[in-house]
């Protein structure tokens, strides 16, 4: 056990070294510990047996959000003596940061003048008016820091790291009227920045909802009609119609099917009559990008190591939809080519009748609001909420003519690819944007910024 510790603690020293030597300061500047210029400490293992719905909230580590502390959805803990956690009251300013799990380093400031209470695998950074440092220097710093908190922390499965550990974290330590200068650089070089940061994201966002509207005017027959959308711009917004609609709300030659009416029946396969030795491709949920709704990674099995529900057999042109969590749509068109593919029973595979609907119509209805929004108030189960084939199969869709199948498609993959395009260069400048960001935290915590 003292070997270990001692292991630990040379990794620990080696990347406090790495991190000064790194890392150039000017000549009046000093390293100092964290713990030398602030109070770091843990929260209390609070049972959760003794949550309440009134009392003192809890911060846990779900309530750090975006570098803020949120009081939403915190339990509440009413203790006997008050005085018995009083070391465990939260201040205005105290910097929390997650100690442990997949949220190891991520940290924000509680600005709350609300009493709250600070719970087990939190650290706290508490400054109580300390006169060598600001705590805003400190806050802003953490983005640098954080990547080295990440690399300090040890276990696999569930990294960990100390408040302990946090407190030997080294610190440039510039005098305070230059502290105060650097802070007020970085603020005002962030707020244009993030401004900027913010209009990008709005875009993606409308462009999330332009996408929307394509599919909106698709499938009530406008992109088939002489009706054009005005490009990028359009968003949920249609065009004056002059489609001639029938009694069922549809353009004249269109009609409402039951999906499970114009799709094929798929062949499922049993494990025990397979040769254990054959191989096979396998498709789960976890190997679609849904985002992009794309497959973007499967496994190969042998039947002998197949996952039980390694059980439908799938082809190309087949529309794999999960009928868990739609709400998230893992939703992805087939048409990787390999000999024999078999797909989880996690998914309802969407087969369409040849000469009556074509795939990559219905793949775009599926991703469309008009069919996934009932689906999502039809799911049941609060761990595992799902919906059943026969949900998915039971949807109505609007059927046009093949040739109307085909040119829809087209019409919706040109306006797709034009938000792609423009997706990609907005994804590019956030990138850049971060990237500016690192650089202006570098130079301000070596001095050159001011």
């Amino acid at each position: 056990m003292t070997q270990i510790k001692q292991i630990k603690k040379d990794k620990n020293s080696g990347n406090q070294s790495d991190q000064r030597h790194q890392r150039s300061i000017p000549p009046h500047w000093s390293w100092v510990k964290l713990g030398d210029v602030c109070k770091v400490k843990g929260g209390f293992a609070f049972k959760s047996k003794d949550y309440t719905k009134e009392g003192i909230p809890l911060v846990r580590i779900s309530n750090i959000e975006d570098k803020e502390i949120s009081l939403e959805d915190c339990v509440y803990i009413q203790p006997d003596d008050e005085e018995k956690v009083k070391e465990f009251l939260l201040h205005k300013g105290d910097i929390l940061i997650a100690l442990s799990g997949a949220t190891t380093g991520k940290y924000g400031i509680y600005k709350l003048k609300q009493k709250a209470l600070l719970n087990q695998r939190i650290g706290r950074l508490h400054f109580n008016g300390s006169d060598k440092i600001i705590p805003s220097f400190v806050y802003l710093y953490l983005e640098i820091i954080r990547y080295e908190i990440l690399k300090t922390a040890y276990g696999a499965a569930q990294p960990n790291i100390s408040p302990t550990e946090i407190a030997e974290f080294q610190i440039p330590l510039p005098p305070l009227h230059e502290q105060k200068k650097i802070v007020e650089k970085i603020e005002e070089l962030f707020s244009s920045l993030d401004a900027g940061v913010a209009a990008l994201k709005k875009a993606k966002e409308q462009l999330r909802l332009y996408r929307q509207s394509v599919l909106s005017a698709a499938f009530s027959g406008k992109l088939v009609n002489g009706e054009r959308l005005n490009g990028i711009q359009v968003v949920n917004k249609a065009a004056e119609s002059k489609v001639e609609y029938n009694n069922n709300g549809l353009p004249a030659g269109w009609k409402w099917v039951k999906l499970g009416d114009v799709s094929e029946e798929v062949e499922m396969v049993q494990k025990k009559n397979q040769n254990p030795e054959d191989e096979f491709v396998y498709y789960d949920i976890g190997g679609i990008n849904n985002i992009t709704n794309r497959i973007e990674s499967f496994k190969r099995y042998k039947w002998k190591n197949a996952p039980s529900r390694a059980r439908q057999i799938v082809m190309n042109g087949d529309i794999l939809f999960s009928t868990v969590r739609t709400y998230l749509k893992n939703i992805a068109l087939l048409n990787n080519e390999f000999e024999f593919q078999i797909a989880s029973t996690g998914f309802c595979v969407i087969r369409p009748k040849n000469q009556v609907l074509i795939s990559k119509y219905i793949f775009h209805y599926s991703l469309y609001k008009e069919f996934l929004e009932p689906l999502n108030a039809l799911q049941t189960g609060s761990s595992y909420p799902a919906v059943r084939n026969n949900d998915v199969f039971n949807q109505k869709i609007p059927l046009p003519p093949l040739d109307q199948q085909h040119q829809i498609v087209s019409e919706i993959e040109k306006r797709f690819s034009q938000a792609d395009n423009l997706e990609k260069a907005i994804d590019e400048s956030l990138k850049k944007a971060e990237a500016l960001r690192q650089s202006i935290l570098k130079q301000a915590f070596e001095g050159k910024l001011i």
